[in-house]
């Protein structure tokens, strides 16, 4: 079996819920992520961006200070390519919200609450994706 990608990535998570930013910080510690950080809104997810360098930034799509369209396009316009994998987390209708976020930038998303395997599936995948375009 091959080691998983999402081992050792450095993780931005943005969500105004502390219990799901919680949760998913779990999900991802026991993956085995070496950096996780929490971000309660947009404004700190996109100042947080800022200082340090991520493999995957996970937006909550509704925040009351910025959403998380507005992060996942600044992330996109400052970062410099391919950048982070970038996936939306929403409990709304997924597939508008699917539209709304890949034109803003995102390469995927997942519908709240977040369901464990379905989670790491998605990001091994993109991971993946994202190690096959930098070959390129």
């Amino acid at each position: 079996m091959t080691e998983s990608l999402v081992a050792g990535c450095r993780v931005l998570v943005a969500d105004d819920s502390p219990f799901a930013l919680e949760l998913i910080k779990a999900i991802l510690d026991k993956a085995g992520c070496t950096q996780l950080i929490g971000a309660g809104g947009g404004r700190e997810a996109l100042l947080l961006a800022g200082e340090a360098s991520f493999d995957v930034v996970l937006l909550d799509v509704t925040m009351p200070d910025m959403n998380g369209y507005e992060v996942a396009r600044a992330l996109r316009a400052t970062t410099p390519p391919p950048g982070p994998v970038i996936v939306m987390l929403s409990g709304r209708d997924i597939v508008e919200v699917d539209i709304a976020a890949r034109e803003a930038g995102a390469d995927g998303v997942m519908a709240k609450p977040v369901d464990r395997r379905k989670l790491l599936e998605l990001l091994e995948t993109l991971l993946q994706q994202r190690r096959a375009m930098a070959v390129y």
